[in-house]
Order: C-alpha cells, then sequence, then structure tokens
C-alpha cells in the first residue's frame, strides 16, 4: 500500500468513528486535516469532500492531459525512422553511430549499434 494509500485510509477510517470530524471534512477539508493528520494542502489547491448515499454515485476521472508538442508530419516521421537524423545532408538516411542505412539488420545488432 503506498503512502497515499495508506493517508486515505486513516482520513477514512477518522471519518468513520468520528462523526464531529466528518463534519469538519465536509465543511472546510483543509482546516480539517491540518487539525487531525497535520496535513497542509497547498493554497492552490481546492479539495472538494463528498458524502456517498444511496442515490448519489461520485465518479472520479484523470484530469485532462495537456498536450505539449505537435503531430509530426509524414515527412519528418519518414526522416525520424531508425533513431537521430544526422546534420550531414550527405547521411540523412544512415544511421548517425555508424553510417549505415538506418533500416535494421541482422549485422547492424551483431555490431551493437542498433540502427
Amino acid at each position: 500500500m503506498s503512502q497515499h494509500d495508506q493517508a486515505d485510509q486513516r482520513i477514512v477510517d477518522k471519518v468513520m468513528r468520528d462523526p464531529a470530524f466528518r463534519q469538519r471534512l465536509l465543511s472546510d477539508p483543509k482546516r480539517a486535516l491540518k487539525e487531525a493528520f497535520d496535513i497542509d494542502v497547498p493554497a492552490g489547491a481546492n479539495i472538494h469532500v463528498h458524502e456517498a448515499s444511496p442515490s448519489e454515485i461520485h465518479m472520479i476521472i484523470p484530469a485532462a492531459q495537456q498536450r505539449s508538442s505537435r503531430d509530426l508530419s509524414d515527412a519528418e516521421l519518414a526522416s525520424a525512422v531508425g533513431g537521430m537524423r544526422s546534420s550531414d545532408p550527405d547521411r540523412n538516411s544512415k544511421c548517425c553511430t555508424c553510417g549505415m542505412s538506418t533500416a535494421q539488420s541482422f549485422t547492424s545488432v551483431q555490431k551493437g549499434c542498433g540502427c
């Protein structure tokens, strides 16, 4: 069990046996966590505590990932096949380690260059 899971379990255990803590956690989660477990929640972070009921389902999904790069064009993908592109224009389709073709062969695997 990870430290995060252990902390979550300690909080749930306290909620189940301490009605006053449950109410503090629902009304002011940052303060309740600080007082009960000395957990400091960063200033920019918000905590939303939801109490389950037979008629409500709470689903938590991962945050959307931010794309930090763009898709490569077909031409860029073709030049990247086989590894790093050489800066030498005469060697654009050659391995930058051994100068062989970028297509992997049994010989290149034996040589250990991995092209």
